[in-house]
Parts: C-alpha cells; sequence; structure tokens
C-alpha cells in the first residue's frame, strides 16, 4: 500500500478532528471515525481478543467522496482504538473508490480482505473485486494482483456495478456472496451471486448460481450478509430503503438456499449496509446510521451492536448487544402511580443521552406516545395506535402485531444520542433508528395515553460516551 497517500489521508482526518468533536449533535455513544464523512461498516471480524471494524470513509470531506477503508478495533465495544486507515484508491484509471466487503483471517493463511475496486467509468472498467494481505496484526495491508473477480466471472449479462463481497465458511469450505443484476426471463433483476472457494488460499473462485433473485421492486440488494443462526441461514440485503431480511429452511446448506421467512430489519432507511461479527455462536449486526446535515466536519456514525436471534415462530430478533449496558450511569424510574395519569412530564430524564425501557398495553382503539420536547412541544414522538397496530416513528409506520392481545404489553427499549434515536419495539422484533437534528432544545421527556392505553413501568439510565484512544504503535506486537 503507497504509505504516503494512507499518511495524507490521516493528516486530512486530523486536520478536522478539533472540529468534529466539538459539534454538540454528534453521538456519543454510536463509533464514528475522528473526523469526516463514514458509510458502510466493512470486514467486521474478531481476531485474538478484538473486534476489528473496517469502514468507508472518505478522509477529505464530510459528503461521500474518495471512498478509503477507516481501521478501529474493540474488546467490549465500548472502548475503541482508531488504527492506521487500511485502504487507499490506487488514483489511476481503474480505481477510484475502495468500494465495501469484507475481512477473513484464513486458519493457514495471512488474513485477507476482499472489496469492490471501482474506476469513475464503470462502463469502460467494470467493478471488480480485490482482494488484499494484511499482517497477522491486520494493520498493514497489501493489495493483490490480478482482481480475485472479474465481469467475465459473473454471469453472461451481469450489470458492471455489482459489488460488495462477503465471505463467509461452510463444512470446511469459503463461499462468497456478492450483489448484482442479472438478466433472467427476459428481465433484468437483482441477485445475490454465490461463489466457493477453489481452494483454502482463496485465490480462485467459482461461480456456483443466483444465490437469491428479488422481485422488481427491489432493483438492488446491496451490502449482501449470509450468515446461520443454529442451523437456519439468514440473508440480509441493503435494497436503496428498509433492510430486508430473509430467513431458510432448517438445515439447508448455503447453495439451497430456500427462504420460508421474510421481514423488515429496520423500518427506516436510515439505518443501512449492514455487516456482521461472527463470534463464538453470537451473531452481531452493525450498520451504517446515515441521514445527517453536511458542513458539520463529520457525517455518519455506526448503529448500536444489535445480538440477532430467531424467535420460536421464526421472526428475526435483534436486541442491544449486553456490553452497552456497561454505558448506563445514573439512572430513575417512573413510580406506577405516576404512570395512571394520562400525561406525565418528566424533566429529570437526561434526554439527549438516554436509555429508556417500560413496556405498554394498548386497547384496540387505544393511543400512547414517547416524546422528547421542550418547552416549545414536541421534538420527536414515537406515537402507538392500537387500532391500526401501527408505531409512527416521526412519520415512518412500524407495523405492530396486529394479533396482539389488548393484555399483551409491547415492550420497549429507546436509545437517544443526541441526534440519533434507536428504537427496540416488542423484544426486538420490530426496529426502527431515526436521525433528528433538532434534540439539542430537548429538556424533557413526555409519556400520553388515552384511556384505551397505559404504560405499564419505565425505567431510564443516562448513557456515557463510548471512550477512544489513537493507535499506540509499541502495542503492535501485543
Amino acid at each position: 500500500m503507497n504509505t504516503s497517500k494512507l499518511e495524507r489521508a490521516q493528516r486530512s482526518i486530523d486536520e478536522l478532528r478539533p472540529r468534529a468533536e466539538a459539534d454538540p449533535m454528534r453521538p456519543v455513544f454510536h463509533f464514528h471515525p475522528r473526523s469526516r464523512w463514514m458509510n458502510d461498516p466493512n470486514g467486521t471480524i474478531y481476531v485474538d481478543g478484538y473486534y476489528h471494524l473496517f469502514y468507508q470513509l472518505n478522509p477529505y470531506g464530510d459528503a461521500w467522496g474518495s471512498i478509503h477503508w477507516g481501521h478501529a478495533r474493540t474488546r467490549d465495544f465500548t472502548e475503541w482504538e482508531h488504527l492506521p486507515i487500511a485502504l487507499a484508491p490506487d488514483g489511476d484509471e481503474y480505481e477510484h473508490f475502495c468500494y465495501s466487503g469484507c475481512a477473513v483471517v484464513p486458519e493457514d493463511g495471512p488474513p485477507r480482505i476482499f472489496y469492490t475496486s471501482v474506476s469513475a467509468d464503470r462502463e469502460t472498467h467494470p467493478h471488480t473485486q480485490r482482494s488484499a494481505v494484511g499482517t497477522a496484526d491486520l494493520v498493514s495491508w497489501h493489495k493483490g494482483e490480478p482482481p480475485t473477480l472479474t465481469l467475465a466471472d459473473a454471469p453472461t449479462g451481469t450489470r458492471a456495478d455489482w459489488r460488495d463481497p462477503y465471505v463467509f465458511e461452510h463444512d470446511g469450505r469459503h463461499f462468497m456472496v456478492v450483489a448484482a443484476v442479472i438478466p433472467h426471463d427476459g428481465q433484468d433483476r437483482a441477485a445475490v451471486l454465490l461463489y466457493r472457494a477453489e481452494d483454502r488460499s482463496l485465490d480462485r473462485w467459482s461461480y456456483v448460481q443466483p444465490l437469491h433473485l428479488y422481485e422488481e421492486e427491489v432493483t438492488f440488494a446491496e451490502c449482501p450478509n449470509l450468515f446461520r443462526i443454529g442451523e437456519r441461514w439468514v440473508l440480509i440485503v441493503s435494497p436503496f430503503g428498509p433492510l430486508r431480511y430473509a430467513i431458510g429452511a432448517d438445515g439447508d446448506p448455503p447453495d439451497r438456499f430456500a427462504p420460508d421467512r421474510v421481514g423488515i430489519v429496520d423500518y427506516s432507511a436510515e439505518y443501512y449496509a449492514t455487516n456482521t461479527f461472527l463470534v463464538d455462536g453470537r451473531v452481531i449486526l452493525v450498520a451504517w446510521i446515515r441521514g445527517f446535515p453536511k458542513g458539520r466536519g463529520w457525517n455518519g456514525c455506526l448503529s448500536i451492536p444489535r445480538e440477532l436471534g430467531i424467535s420460536t415462530d421464526g421472526d428475526l430478533i435483534q436486541t442491544p448487544i449486553e456490553e452497552v449496558r456497561s454505558l448506563r450511569t445514573r439512572g430513575g424510574t417512573v413510580a406506577p402511580e405516576v404512570l395512571r395519569s394520562n400525561r406525565v412530564e418528566l424533566g429529570d430524564v437526561p434526554v439527549r443521552g438516554v436509555e429508556i425501557e417500560g413496556t405498554l398495553r394498548i386497547g384496540p382503539h387505544g393511543r400512547a406516545a414517547i416524546r422528547l420536547s421542550s418547552e416549545e412541544g414536541p421534538l420527536f414522538s414515537l406515537e402507538f395506535d392500537g387500532a391500526t397496530s401501527t408505531l409512527h416513528a416521526e412519520g415512518i409506520p412500524v407495523r405492530l402485531d396486529p394479533e396482539r392481545s389488548a393484555e399483551q404489553p409491547i415492550s420497549f427499549r429507546v436509545f437517544v444520542d443526541r441526534s440519533v434515536v434507536e428504537a427496540f419495539i416488542d423484544g426486538g422484533r420490530r426496529c426502527v433508528t431515526r436521525v433528528a437534528e433538532n434534540l439539542l432544545q430537548a429538556d424533557r421527556l413526555v409519556l400520553e395515553t388515552d384511556d384505551g392505553a397505559g404504560f405499564g413501568y419505565l425505567h431510564y439510565w443516562e448513557m456515557i460516551p463510548i471512550e477512544y484512544r489513537d493507535w499506540d504503535t509499541s502495542t503492535r506486537a501485543q
């Protein structure tokens, strides 16, 4: 890797760091780079006690642009170490951007990054899937030649913008999925393509088949993630809108993926471009949170990591990882007699950096709301409507279980981090993420119900910031 490019990019990050860190809108318990633009999480991998996070980074602005790969690591998601930038685009006619991908550490080989190499002219130079080989500590990377996969390795007629390789292992073999648009029955269809490694070197790959084809309303299935929860394969894609999941039947191998359950990961498109940590049976999902205003010296952050499971009736379950609880500090519980009022205003809740947990009972015609407010009125609202079994999150409808009885409580955990709200509803069966620019004026929590609804309990905790440190080269041998 050209060290002068990486050093120049790092200096640009450092130059804007004071401005970014001083911005009161910037989240404090969601991971982000020191400054500038961040998007997709990449190369999420656990090695020697560290969770390594690579991510899309524009070190020269707070908007999408010259995409590099940033890098950080953590042992527990609450203390992070910023590592040197991992990848920079070559800057020649073939590579202007280093798009999304993954990282792999084979048992009998060096660490590998797989990513999409992108030219400014995709018609003349279609996307290729390239790799880079890393040092044992995953800090320094050297790009390989030739590309791992070119358009000639895809089905005939595949569109030139195929991208986002994701590698996984099954029964001692490595597989890769790639997002693409391919011809099928006379139409262009969004697809996830499946490849198989020829050997343990991961240098040679064979095309297997389309893993999954999407209907016409999905025009592209970006950032495919394919992994197992127990014996079931789960596919998550980012289709230029709210993320979709598909769950396959028990025991099926990846080349016979046949989903029997589909759903929405997060009802907001502000939660996007996921990747996974697969560690000791845990599946931890992270995403890029987007939608922040430009011109503030930073843009984008990582979501709260979510641990995934499958319910007994086949739904995807997402819960904040247990490690997040260590960020809780002073808190409180709202007394039951207070909650019996139709309107409760709580001025002592630290609403700009808080976790709120509780339950709500709502009848077939009941209404309830959780509002972050100021003296002038609500600034952000989660509104529950029993008649339509819907939660409205500032314009985004979230469909709740219509079969729920009036006596069955709805659980919720809501995280507010300056300008970000992440809500986990009904035990994580429904999730919604929003970016809200005006929350700096919020100074109270307001709970509202009519006679057809009521809160069961409500706890809250102030959340402390996660901690960062810069890479110390003296620790490299550790």
